[in-house]
């Protein structure tokens, strides 16, 4: 992929290693799950697209599901990287830890992407998709490119992070004419995944967890789902 073209060719086996290794370890299996569920949605879609009503629903909820998976894990993440990293691969793995921290949130952002594309598929909205391609690829060639150029193998990061969350608003309005339903009705999920996220920050900075292990990871996993259960039923009402 183009990411990472750039950082072999420009950067160094060093920081391609440490990249692909963040890479793999985050989006790959969370784009696992959300193709799972993305499977499971898309015959739904065919067989209602002209049921409206149903096919919103059916979006909100998937839009939950996924978020209610991927939030809890990618919150960790980013509040605990360096101790994942020194649990799983070991003290000479580090230099993952910024990659990880920015990998976080395009996990997130990815796996709405993702569930956007089930829907499109299922409408048979074939010109909708080819819209985004001709939108999305070369906003990430851009954003790859000045990334890196200004900030090196973490701006290229940020770049990728940068086009996910371009994808995500150009889908988001796509959707909102299709499906006739307003960008702040979809975008309460996502104020719901920041507050979870900002609350298991906020706990975390709150009493100053210094020492890592794996049972506090565990515990802040916990912590995580039960604020996102709150939230979510806090919203629900």
């Amino acid at each position: 992929s183009l990411d990472k073209f750039i950082l072999g060719k420009f950067a160094g086996i060093n920081d391609l290693g440490l990249y692909s290794r963040a890479y793999g370890f985050l989006l790959f299996p969370l784009r696992n799950i959300s193709q799972v569920i993305a499977q499971v949605i898309l015959p739904k879609v065919s067989e209602n697209k002209d049921n409206l009503k149903k096919i919103k629903i059916l979006y909100i909820n998937s839009l939950n599901t996924v978020l209610l998976l991927i939030v809890p894990i990618m919150s960790v993440v980013f509040i605990v990287p360096d101790a994942i990293v020194s649990l799983i691969f070991g003290a000479k793995w580090l230099g993952m830890v910024p990659y990880l921290k920015v990998l976080s949130f395009c996990g997130i952002l990815s796996s709405v992407v993702v569930i956007t594309q089930s829907f499109f598929v299922g409408f048979g909205s074939h010109r909708s998709i080819n819209k985004l391609t001709i939108l999305e690829k070369p906003f990430l060639i851009v954003s790859v490119f000045i990334g890196f150029f200004m900030n090196g193998p973490i701006g290229l990061t940020y770049g990728v992070l940068f086009s996910l969350l371009f994808s995500v608003i150009v889908r988001q309005f796509h959707i909102s004419k299709i499906l006739n339903i307003n960008l702040l009705k979809q975008n309460i999920v996502f104020f719901k995944s920041c507050s979870v996220g900002a609350l298991t920050y906020g706990f975390f900075k709150l009493f100053l967890i210094d020492r890592i292990n794996i049972n506090l990871l565990m515990i802040i996993l916990f912590l995580t789902l039960f604020i996102y259960y709150v939230v979510s039923f806090k919203f629900k009402r």
